[in-house]
């Protein structure tokens, strides 16, 4: 027996030894190990961006800091955490969990009230060329839409392959990738003018250009006849009903129906317990749903510790401009300032002395106020600053380009510019905002990750991380 069980002691301590060897520790963060398996896994998913297995060792070790310190926080506890990733989540297990039975009587529902609507008619498949004419469209709008789909129509004739013609020219954009196809028709599911000359095809026969209220349509019919029995149609009006939420239906109902008869658990709770269940037999659903929840804390806890405080430090900006000013030094000049339009040239004085003592703020309600303010927009403007290239009336006006074209505007004809070039970089922060919020941002993430990595304890196995994707 005593042998027995030393071959037993030993085996086990063999397998012990086999696994470590097989996929050893390759650090050690706060006391929680990090298998080979799992940091080849995040480098391989990582690697594309070209970072060095050394550098990723470190945005590795940050990344486990940040969940960790959410998770210190709390920040899965948070209702919208849990609601979103709850969603991601159930999201993955919708494939595990249907009702067939409660599926198969929402589906067959459909298809009877189809066959109800069809009576004897055909079910149609056709395709369209559309053209859209707008409600109130002019006589001329209406004669140029005409013109343009008597010219498709002309091609059509001569020749010209419908589906990929209706790629190019059709504006309705959403079945023009298809090449025109239109979903199953059937009596009642479109406009009636639409449906009578659809109805009136032959299967393969194209139409004539036609107007409906909507615009002008050119339709193919690709075929005809009457509606396929359930069993054959099933599949198809799943499929369709996906889209529509049908997926989404089905797995609610079942899991509401896993709740009742679970004996007092949450739903949260019964979803859970589904997870584990379908992460044993589904590896890359579990390492799916960790790598989702663990990026989910990472961007939260970042979020809320950097961005957002960084983003409403007005004074810590200020200071971080100042100190980093040259920094932002543009390599050519920008025009500071308003550009407008006014729909009277003797207001185009007014406006520019108004805005002279205007900054970048307040400027749009003084505007509104002593120019915009009965009922009739007289003065439009827009403020920026703008390098050559970024607005046409700065490229013309300011930077002197004689090849910018600049095409009067019917209503606002009179332009007027106050501003100022500045040459050599910005003023003030407002003239570089969103680059220097950036950067101090990524500044802040610095300064916090600093402070999580003093006060942690990190051990690296130099000689596994080298083996990494090696071994």
């Amino acid at each position: 027996m005593k042998r027995i069980v030393t071959i037993l002691f030993l085996l086990s301590a063999f397998v012990d030894v086999f696994a470590q060897n097989n996929d050893p520790v390759v650090m050690t963060i706060n006391g929680e190990q990090v298998l080979r398996s799992e940091f080849e896994r995040a480098y391989n998913r990582n690697k594309e961006s070209g970072t060095s297995l050394k550098d990723y060792v470190d945005l590795y070790i940050n990344y486990r800091l940040k969940i960790a310190e959410a998770l210190k926080q709390h920040i899965d506890t948070d209702s919208a955490f849990r609601q979103e990733f709850g969603n991601y989540r159930n999201d993955l297990l919708m494939k595990y969990v249907r009702d067939e039975q409660f599926e198969d009587s929402i589906v067959r529902s459909v298809y009877d009230r189809m066959k109800e609507q069809l009576k004897d008619s055909d079910v149609i498949n056709v395709s369209h060329i559309f053209i859209a004419v707008p409600q109130k469209a002019s006589e001329a709008q209406k004669g140029a839409a005409k013109a343009r789909v008597d010219s498709i129509y002309g091609l059509l004739k001569a020749g010209a392959d419908f589906a990929e013609t209706a790629k190019k020219y059709s504006q309705d954009l959403m079945s023009a990738r298809r090449g025109g196809e239109l979903p199953e028709l059937g009596p009642g599911s479109t406009l009636k003018e639409f449906e009578d000359k659809c109805y009136a095809l032959k299967a393969g026969e194209m139409s004539k250009p036609f107007e409906s209220t909507a615009g002008y349509h050119i339709v193919l019919m690709r075929s005809r006849g009457k509606l396929a029995p359930y069993e054959q149609k099933k599949d198809e009006l799943i499929k369709a009903l996906n889209h529509q939420g049908l997926q989404q239906v089905v797995f609610n109902h079942a899991v509401d129906k896993m709740v009742k008869a679970s004996g007092g658990l949450s739903r949260d709770e019964v979803l859970d317990k589904l997870e584990k269940e379908h992460e044993v037999d589904d590896t890359a659903m579990k390492n799916t749903v960790k790598d989702y929840r663990e990026g989910l804390l990472a961007y939260n806890i970042t979020k809320q510790e950097v961005w957002d405080k960084a983003e409403k430090d007005r004074a810590g900006m200020e200071a971080f401009f100042k100190k980093n000013k040259k920094n932002y030094n543009w390599d050519s000049p920008r025009y500071k300032g308003f550009v407008f339009h006014t729909s009277e040239e003797a207001l185009v004085k007014p406006v520019k002395a108004v805005l002279k003592k205007c900054s970048g703020k307040g400027w749009f309600d003084v505007i509104k106020k002593q120019f915009n303010n009965n009922g009739k927009d007289k003065v439009v403007a827009s403020y920026g600053v703008w390098k050559q290239g970024e607005n046409r009336y700065v490229d013309k006006y300011v930077f002197k380009d004689d090849n910018v074209k600049i095409k009067e505007h019917k209503s606002y004809p009179y332009l007027g510019m106050q501003g100022k070039l500045l040459k050599k970089g910005p003023e003030e922060l407002a003239d570089v905002k969103a680059q220097v919020v950036s950067d101090y941002q990524d500044f802040k993430e610095k300064e916090w990750m600093k402070k999580l990595r003093s006060e942690a304890k990190v051990e690296v196995r130099d000689d596994i991380v080298t083996t990494v994707s090696n071994h």
